[in-house]
């Protein structure tokens, strides 16, 4: 999900080449997951199964964009193991 105030969205219409890194924040040592992949907006999501029970009178399509990531390579970089180590996951063609 995006918020619809960011220029993201407009930015994946303009070039859907995706890099998508979350960090885990546990611990002294480096963990994170990298994702690079194609983007593409979802125009009509589920809301229902995505969001927990709303709270809100507030329709999510006026808050939020919806986006679908199809992976090309899956990077998890764990340096628990030791300094630098990393799994490599290529799912299709090279960025």
């Amino acid at each position: 999900m995006l918020p619809r105030w960011a220029d993201l969205t407009y930015f994946i219409t303009e070039n859907p080449d995706v890099l998508v890194i979350v960090e885990l924040n546990q611990g002294s040592e480096l963990c994170w997951l990298q994702v690079s992949g194609v983007a593409s907006l979802v125009l009509h999501p589920d809301w229902g199964n995505l969001l927990p029970q709303r709270v809100s009178h507030i329709d999510p399509n006026d808050l939020f964009s919806f986006v679908h990531i199809k992976p090309r390579r899956i990077d998890l970089v764990d340096e628990n193991s030791g300094w630098g180590v990393c799994e490599t996951l290529e799912l299709g063609p090279p960025l």
